[in-house]
């Protein structure tokens, strides 16, 4: 979806969480820092939940949460050439780096969570369904068509929330 109009990717921070928390058995100073910035930015995001914030009060603490994915990102840059590249914390921020602008997606609206936690549950569930349905040996031929009809709107659902255009004409 990279380029594609009126389509904005977003990342997500438990995903590049992930990554500096298997750096804490090689690195555990630098990782922990990376954890607690990250850990700032969920507090920052659990107050607003609990306040119940809207949209329009989310995009308020922007200032707030733009220092901490600046400094972050600082941190990043300064870190990075001083660790191997291929230590675990150096691939972390191989990882988490180039994702960066698209995590500050969510500083500019309020709708948008600072991570996909929520959804990837369902997803995982609609992954499965289609692995499953997707076995040849499931399918019988008489039901070809309508599977096929059912595993294309799932898997366009799953990876873009999208319909394809001949559903979405009709």
């Amino acid at each position: 979806f990279e380029g594609t109009e009126g389509v904005c990717l977003i990342a997500c921070l438990a995903h590049i969480r992930r990554h500096f928390e298997q750096a804490l058995e090689e690195n555990r100073s630098l990782a922990e820092h990376a954890l607690k910035t990250i850990q700032d930015l969920y507090r920052i995001e659990h107050l607003a939940d609990s306040q119940e914030y809207t949209p329009e009060e989310r995009c308020e603490l922007g200032d707030i949460i733009r220092t901490v994915v600046g400094l972050f990102e600082k941190w990043m840059e300064s870190t990075y050439i001083k660790v191997p590249p291929r230590s675990r914390l150096g691939q972390a921020i191989s990882y988490a780096y180039p994702l960066w602008p698209r995590m500050k997606t969510y500083l500019n609206d309020g709708c948008i969570k600072i991570d996909n936690n929520l959804a990837y549950p369902n997803f995982l569930v609609i992954k499965l369904i289609v692995v499953i349905l997707d076995n040849p040996l499931i399918m019988d031929l008489k039901f070809g068509y309508i599977y096929n009809l059912w595993a294309n709107i799932t898997k366009t659902y799953a990876y873009g929330h999208i319909l394809p255009k001949s559903i979405s004409q009709s």
